[in-house]
């Protein structure tokens, strides 16, 4: 009897020590992390690093660049000695040639102070001469900037000085001879003949206003009508705010004036 109840308690404890050992061992087991695909687990670090961190854009740096400059214009190639003329006298100012044409002559302009008509009867080296010289006036500046330059000079029988612009009366002639290029010490200046106008001798500088495009265009309109319009071309429009030069000569009739206009069409 005795030891049958000695066996029940032997059992007994057996179980009761079961039962705490798994009591012991469930608890030192940690809770198991859920088990996610690595790409899961990458994005959800890449978001709490994203949330975390503030991204700041660097400042942007503006770059402007400046076009090159343009090379300035060779200045052009003057034919014309003007300092060997300045030696001979230094109221040379310009030089007119007519291609294919004996015009081909320094241009003079006395200072403000002397005569205006000096050069009428006296060489470039100043001596009295009949046949003159080609000259302008101190109603022009000496730089061919005003809209209507007058340029004067005689009409002689060898043709020399203006003497040969008579030969524009022949239309053959003038087709062949209608540019008129002058030289100044910086500049070539070249001119188209628009105009061939027998004149009285007005003065024009005085008989018209120069100084406004609506003085110029009055006197081109009245060119174009004079009753004694030798040529007046077709095919160039001249304007008041174009520049021009007139070459004024006489005729055989000492009140009249032979006048030939041509417009700045290069410089």
């Amino acid at each position: 009897m005795r030891l049958q109840t000695t066996k029940k308690l032997i059992v007994l404890f057996l179980i009761v020590m079961c039962i705490i050992g798994s009591l012991l061992f469930s608890g030192c087991q940690s809770v198991p992390e859920p088990d996610l695909p690595y790409e899961e687990v990458t994005e959800v670090i890449e978001n709490e690093i994203t949330h975390s961190i503030e991204i700041i854009p660097a400042p942007l740096e503006i770059i402007t660049l400046e076009p090159e400059p343009e090379p300035e214009p060779e200045p052009p190639e003057i034919p014309i000695d003007f300092e060997a003329l300045w030696e001979i006298n230094p109221h040379v100012h310009g030089w007119i040639t007519i291609p294919g044409m004996p015009v081909d002559y320094p241009i003079l302009q006395s200072p403000p102070e002397e005569d205006q008509e000096f050069y009428l009867d006296h060489t470039i080296e100043r001596i009295p001469l009949l046949a003159g010289s080609i000259f302008t006036q101190d109603y022009n500046r000496i730089d061919f900037t005003d809209r209507n330059t007058i340029i004067y000079g005689h009409d002689m029988l060898d043709e020399s000085k203006f003497g040969s612009l008579r030969n524009y009366f022949n239309d053959d002639f003038r087709r062949d001879h209608e540019q008129i290029i002058i030289y100044t010490p910086d500049k070539i200046l070249t001119y188209q003949i628009f105009g061939l106008v027998v004149y009285t001798d007005y003065h024009l500088m005085r008989k018209y206003e120069f100084d406004t495009d609506e003085g110029l265009q009055y006197f081109l309109e009245a060119m174009a009508n004079s009753p004694r319009v030798i040529y007046w071309s077709e095919e160039i429009t001249v304007t008041g705010a174009d520049t021009i030069i007139t070459l004024s000569t006489c005729t055989t009739y000492w009140r009249d004036r032979f006048l030939v206009l041509a417009v700045l069409v290069e410089e």
